[in-house]
């Protein structure tokens, strides 16, 4: 008896021992394997919290960027907005000179309006069901506008505010009453002029009131101020106006906002202590921050979509705003840069940034929200948060859920008293995701991919399509990487129960075959700072944009020079690198708002080759629109051939400034019959992850996040890579690790060595394994290298292995090099994972 209880403690001590072992090992771990931060969700189905309104949140602002002179550009936006369910967008600069030249004067000095070219751009706007909000700001040269954007006074009053009801009652007119009008655009500050507060007060005097004389319905207030603070002396003089004149109309006050992750709450008082009625708070900007950076700066990328997330969300709880306005629908700053770190949730050439993903997942929650409890860390702060809602009609459930931190986190959800059991349906599960990868189109584009009308992971990627059993609850753990938001939709069904895939993505349009691909022309007329080079033919940019807020403008391609009479030979050929099949072209014609459709081919071939030498017809045509200025976007479609070179030959011109010239912004080919491209570069899964490792210098340009920074080298003296600790004179061990946020199939891992003058190579592990992990935990190793040669130059070093799921990456370094005699070290610039 006595032996058989001792064997009895002697297991009970090895059980014991044993889970101590496992959880020191588990906290040992942690130490390199930053764990998730914890946050739970609770909600009730039956318990309403009040109701989603959509229109104060969806809405974008446009600015006064120099590109808006082409009048395609913006509308071409449009189907886009809709589809991520934009209700409405601010028009700036109305009756500024630089784009609309909505008024001049006649040779008797009368006012004479022309609407032709606003007209361009508001009403097919409002075709596609989105709402304008029409800011007024700035002045036509003839009161007095001065520069580019009309800055200054009114010059007279009374024509200002004749102006002012002049285009409003245009638009009465065409049947549109009820439109938002704003007065100013940021004239408390040097973009708007700088105004007093009189004359801010004074004008708004004028124009208020010139609106609703007009019409009665419209949505009436101002003034654009650009610092939203109550302490603003202009807001408050603005203010203490309003109490002067309650006659004049005044719907709301707006104002703008960047940074920061709230709206202001002091405006309130300004209303309650000069007994006011409160009235609607818009804010007609707001964004992250208000200045360009660098490609895949936060804007271009997962956190600002995250950041969006969060500050919409701030939003919905204040009861007092009415609208706030996004800045801006699209990038427009450079008319050269297809990424430029600006402030659009699109790109310049037409790509969903992953903001714009965020956009559309507000637009598809449910019309009630629920009662929801979050806690944990970043629950306090709404970083780390999410909002439920549900459609008592179609008993649909909708969650977003959003991280706006640096750290992955672990959200328990727990719904419960859904209609499921009662109503004895199934429950079909949909999961979308906006991270680093999934969702971030500029993840596309720094893997290297070009052509794609869409990227292969521009849209939210769906993680989940499932059909679960009838129930009343919905219970789980979900990881939301750093800077993430995902979506969960729920929807009754009858369907059975099945693990999925139920829906799929939609497959991609066809790439253009002739992205950044090499033109070789009869003549061009190479002038960057006019925006005239044959290389802008194939770079993705299909406008002619004649001016630009930075750099140069972007017009396209142009014979050169021009000919006094039509009958002359110019073409223009792209090489597609390889022969490659081929059935479509596209060229777009000049479409600058002076030139539009101009000087476009009038009898012209379009042809194959695949040596340059010998070509095939591919289609003629003859007298094409008769020699008149076209439609921006021309397509060609003809039998599928195999060809390395497509071009487009013309024999007789057409007339721009007084010559004839062949000119084009745009060259694009296609195989119709292709989903996506038929090849893009590998996506580098490790890009921007989390990294962890045992040690690291976090000085000097030596940090973990500069691992992963997409900088393949370590020439840049503040992002050279990651380096163990200094000061470490024995051999040892040293490791670092990413975390790809998902599992994901991977089979090759790149290591680049130092390429700084002096120092190639250096520090490069001699002894090695790459190992790899689903949970952080275990870890299986794929690569195992010994007495690993010093690389003699900058270039990759690349592993490859059977294909495997893993989440986690580590590169376990046990033999170090010592290359000043003190210390021994590891130093990799860049790992890439594919």
């Amino acid at each position: 008896m006595y032996i058989l209880q001792l064997r009895r403690n002697v297991v009970v001590i090895l059980i014991l021992s044993l889970i101590f072992t496992l959880f020191n090992l588990s906290f040992n771990s942690s130490k390199v394997n930053a764990a998730n931060t914890a946050v739970s969700m609770t909600s009730n189905y039956a318990t309403n919290a009040g109701n989603y309104d959509k229109t104060k949140l969806l809405n974008v602002a446009r600015g006064g960027h120099l590109t808006n002179k082409n009048l395609h550009w913006l509308p071409s936006y449009y189907d886009m907005m809709a589809a991520d369910g934009i209700d409405m967008m601010r028009i700036d600069w109305v009756l500024s000179d630089q784009f609309y030249h909505v008024v001049s004067r006649n040779g008797s000095g009368q006012l004479v309006y022309d609407f032709t070219m606003l007209d361009a751009v508001v009403l097919p706007l409002v075709q596609k069901g989105i709402k304008p909000f029409m800011c007024l700001a700035y002045l036509p040269s003839v009161i007095g506008g001065s520069g580019v954007s009309g800055i200054g006074y009114p010059t007279n009053l009374n024509e200002y505010k004749a102006i002012v009801q002049a285009v409003v009652q245009h638009y009465v007119n065409l049947g549109y009453t009820g439109w938002y009008w704003e007065s100013h655009n940021e004239a408390d500050a040097s973009v708007g002029g700088s105004l007093s507060a009189t004359q801010i007060n004074t004008m708004y005097q004028y124009f208020a009131t010139g609106v609703r004389a007009v019409d009665s319905a419209a949505k009436i207030g101002g003034a654009g101020f650009a610092n939203n603070k109550s302490t603003n002396t202009k807001i408050i003089g603005f203010m203490d106006f309003i109490q002067a004149n309650p006659t004049i109309p005044f719907d709301y006050l707006s104002v703008h906002q960047y940074g920061g992750a709230d709206f202001n709450d002091s405006l309130n008082a300004m209303f309650t202590s000069r007994g006011i009625p409160q009235k609607d708070i818009i804010y007609s900007e707001w964004n992250y921050d208000y200045t360009s950076a660098t490609a895949g700066s936060v804007k271009d990328t997962n956190i600002n979509a995250a950041y969006i997330a969060k500050r919409m969300y701030s939003a919905l709880l204040r009861p007092e705003l009415k609208k706030v306005m996004f800045f801006t629908p699209a990038d427009a700053l450079s008319t050269r840069d297809l990424f430029f770190g600006d402030s659009g949730i699109y790109t310049l050439d037409g790509h969903r940034k992953a903001g714009a993903n965020t956009f559309n997942m507000y637009s598809k929650l449910k019309p009630t929200i629920l009662t929801s409890t979050l806690t944990g860390t970043g629950t306090s702060t709404r970083d780390t948060y999410g909002i439920v809602t549900k459609d008592p009609v179609t008993k649909a459930v909708s969650m977003l859920l959003w991280n706006y931190t640096a750290t992955p986190a672990d959200m328990t959800i727990s719904l419960s008293n859904l209609p499921y059991l009662t109503d004895t349906t199934n429950m079909k599960v949909n999961k979308t995701l906006v991270d680093s990868t999934n969702g971030n189109y500029y993840a596309d584009y720094a893997s290297g991919s070009r052509g794609t009308q869409v990227g292969p992971n521009e849209n939210p990627g769906l993680k989940e399509s499932s059909i679960l059993a009838s129930s009343s609850t919905f219970s789980r753990i979900e990881t939301l990487p750093a800077n993430s938001v995902m979506q969960i939709t729920l929807t009754p069904t009858t369907s059975v129960p099945t693990a999925g895939p139920v829906d799929t993505l939609a497959p991609l349009p066809p790439c253009n075959l002739a992205a950044s691909k090499p033109v070789v022309t009869s003549s061009s007329l190479e002038s960057p700072t006019t925006g005239w080079q044959k290389t802008l033919l194939t770079d993705g940019i299909n406008y002619s944009f004649e001016m630009a807020d930075v750099g140069n403008p972007n017009m396209g391609w142009t014979s050169n020079p021009g000919y006094s009479d039509p009958n002359h030979t110019e073409w223009a050929y792209v090489d597609l690198g390889t022969s490659k099949t081929v059935n479509k072209i596209v060229m777009y014609a000049r479409n600058d708002v002076s030139n539009d459709g101009k000087a476009f081919p009038v009898d012209f071939k379009i042809q194959g080759s695949t040596d340059a030498t010998n070509w095939t017809d591919l289609v003629t045509a003859t007298n094409f629109n008769s020699g008149n200025a076209v439609n921006w976007q021309q397509p060609f479609t003809f039998s599928s051939g195999s060809y390395r070179y497509v071009r487009v030959s013309a024999t007789k011109l057409s007339s721009v400034g007084g010559s004839y010239k062949m000119q084009l912004a745009e060259f694009q080919v296609y195989n119709t019959n292709l989903s996506g491209c038929a090849s893009t570069s590998p996506l580098n899964l490790a890009l921007n992850k989390s990294v962890s490792s045992t040690s690291s210098v976090e000085n000097y340009g030596w940090l973990n996040a500069k691992i992963n920074d997409g900088l393949r080298g370590s020439t840049s003296s503040t992002a050279r890579g990651w380096s163990s600790a200094l000061g470490v004179t024995t051999n040892h061990t040293e490791s670092v690790s990413i975390d790809l946020g998902t599992l994901n199939s991977i089979s090759k891992v790149d290591l680049y060595p130092r390429n700084d003058s002096g120092q190639i190579g250096s520090y490069f592990p001699i002894d090695f394994t790459i190992q790899v992990s689903t949970n952080g935990t275990t870890w299986t190793t794929v690569v195992t290298k010994t007495n690993y040669a010093k690389p003699t130059s900058g270039s990759v070093q690349s592993f490859t292995f059977p294909a495997v799921n893993a989440r986690y990456v580590k590169v376990e370094s046990t033999n170090l090099r010592i290359e000043d005699g003190i210390n021994y070290m590891v130093q990799i610039p860049e790992v890439e994972v594919y």
